[in-house]
């Protein structure tokens, strides 16, 4: 196990939720995604702060602790941890 030391902070990051993104373009393209493999019915278009609220809902609701969490600049993805009051 790595300690902390020069140069090393004393945490560390680790991803809690994670998912492959689909541009819209893909989630508009049945064809391509069957060429790629990707379900038909697993698929549907979200903008990443909007996936990135649905994936804090759910740690959310399990019951994770809450976190400083940053998402850029989007006023949206901001409005929405307000709302949830993270």
């Amino acid at each position: 196990m790595l300690k902390p030391g020069a140069g090393q902070p004393a945490y560390r990051r680790l991803p809690v939720a994670w998912q492959l993104y689909s541009p819209q373009v893909w989630a508009e393209d049945s064809e391509r995604r069957a060429k790629a493999g990707v379900p038909a019915d697993e698929v549907q278009f979200a903008t990443k702060p909007e996936v990135a609220v649905a994936m804090l809902e759910t740690l959310l609701a399990a019951g994770v602790p809450r976190h400083c969490v940053g998402y850029g600049v989007d006023r949206g993805f901001r409005e929405a941890l307000a709302a949830k009051g993270a």
